[in-house]
């Protein structure tokens, strides 16, 4: 006779226990409704899955999200942290944790902070999602400015200057061949970037005699 090897304490044992030992996915109650469409999303998107509108979340869904930045479109309009420096040096772990949390190298990050001038350290595709990536920021002990590319009006061009004169209220800028003076008020003003262009127009190349057929060569 087949002896039974079978426990039956453990077969008790098996029987309690839960078939799912956790919640998979997100609870009814913990879904977000998109007021344009009316569908319900997962807490931890920004815009909505099946129309793109922006999402209405609470601080506490807000603080569930990880902000994953994409590279914009050159047509998108987008948001610009720009990092503003203390003037003190960022510790090798921040910035390990800022690359991580931006998707950019630690070695390029290193470089920013160490030029110790505002400069712009990521891109944002929403006001939203550049509020979450900034207050991480500030939680490392970064502080950052959000500009966005509708304010900096890049599709501008650029006007020519031949002068400016600067007053405690306001800029004056006065455009090169006119008399045209436009003003800024010192509210009004963001950024002012300092440079020179150093382009030079491509130059034509002179033929060698030795490209041309011997019959045609001449001295050049």
């Amino acid at each position: 006779m087949q002896e039974d090897n079978q426990n039956p304490d453990a077969e008790d044992f098996l029987k309690e226990l839960p078939i799912q030992t956790e919640e998979i996915g997100y609870r009814p109650d913990e879904m977000i409704s998109c007021e344009k469409c009316l569908r319900t999303n997962p807490p931890n998107r920004l815009k909505c899955m099946y129309c793109g509108s922006e999402l209405e979340l609470s601080d506490e869904q807000t603080a569930g999200i990880a902000p994953v930045l994409r590279k914009l479109e050159i047509w998108e309009n987008g948001f610009n942290l720009i990092y503003l420096p203390k003037g003190e040096n960022v510790s090798a772990g921040t910035t390990t944790q800022v690359a991580k949390l931006i998707g950019l190298e630690s070695e390029v990050l290193q470089k920013i902070f160490e030029a110790n001038k505002n400069l712009p350290i990521a891109r944002a595709e929403s006001a939203k999602e550049a509020e979450i990536l900034q207050d991480r920021l500030r939680d490392l002990s970064l502080e950052t400015s959000v500009i966005s590319d509708e304010l900096l009006a890049a599709e501008n061009t650029p006007k020519r200057l031949r002068g400016l004169e600067f007053h405690d209220d306001k800029i004056l800028l006065i455009l090169f061949n006119n008399d045209e003076v436009e003003e800024i008020k010192a509210e009004d003003l963001i950024l002012i970037v300092s440079g020179a262009n150093r382009s030079k127009p491509a130059r034509k190349a002179k033929p060698k005699s030795w490209m041309l057929p011997k019959r045609l060569r001449t001295k050049l």
